[in-house]
C-alpha cells in the first residue's frame, strides 16, 4: 500500500528530480541512496507501471548514472534487473535499444558500464548483474531458442 501511495503522489518523479540536483552538486552518495530507493520501488508493479510511459527516458538516465561510481552502478544494475524481470511491455527492446543508442552517443559498447560491475569485488553486484543478463537472454526474441 505504501509504494502505491508513494508512486501515485509522483514519488518517482520527485526522486528523479532529487537525483538531478544531487548530481549537479556532485553529491554521489545522495545519488546512490536515491537510486537504491528507486530500485526498491521498481521491484513493485506500481513502480514499473509508473515508468512505462517514459521507460526509454528512465533507461537512458539509469545508464548515465551507472557510470558515476561503484555504488551507483550497483543500484543501476538492481534497477535494470527489476525492470527486466517485470511485465513492462517490450522491456527487452526498450533496454537493448536505449543501451545501443547510449553507447553510440558516448562512444562505448552497449552495456559496457553495467558489465564493468564484474570488475568490482562486490559479489552481490555480480550476482544481480548475472540475473539481469539471464533475464535479458530469456526475453530476447531475435534468436531461435532450442
Amino acid at each position: 500500500m505504501f509504494v502505491l501511495e508513494f508512486v501515485s503522489r509522483e514519488g518517482i518523479k520527485e526522486i528523479m528530480g532529487f537525483i538531478e540536483e544531487a548530481q549537479a552538486i556532485k553529491n554521489y552518495d545522495l545519488v546512490s541512496v536515491s537510486l537504491q530507493m528507486l530500485a526498491n520501488i521498481l521491484s513493485y508493479k506500481a513502480g514499473i507501471d509508473f515508468i512505462t510511459k517514459r521507460a526509454k527516458k528512465y533507461v537512458e538516465k539509469f545508464l548515465e548514472l551507472a557510470g558515476i561510481n561503484q555504488n551507483c552502478k550497483k543500484q543501476a544494475i538492481r534497477i535494470f534487473f527489476n525492470m527486466a524481470k517485470s511485465n513492462l511491455p517490450e522491456v527487452f527492446d526498450i533496454i537493448e535499444k536505449t543501451a545501443v543508442k547510449h553507447a553510440e552517443e558516448t562512444g562505448t559498447l552497449p552495456f559496457h558500464g553495467l558489465v564493468q560491475g564484474f570488475g568490482f569485488e562486490d559479489l552481490s553486484m555480480a550476482m544481480t548483474l548475472i540475473k539481469f543478463i539471464n533475464e535479458m537472454l530469456f526475453k530476447s526474441e531475435g534468436d531461435d531458442k532450442k
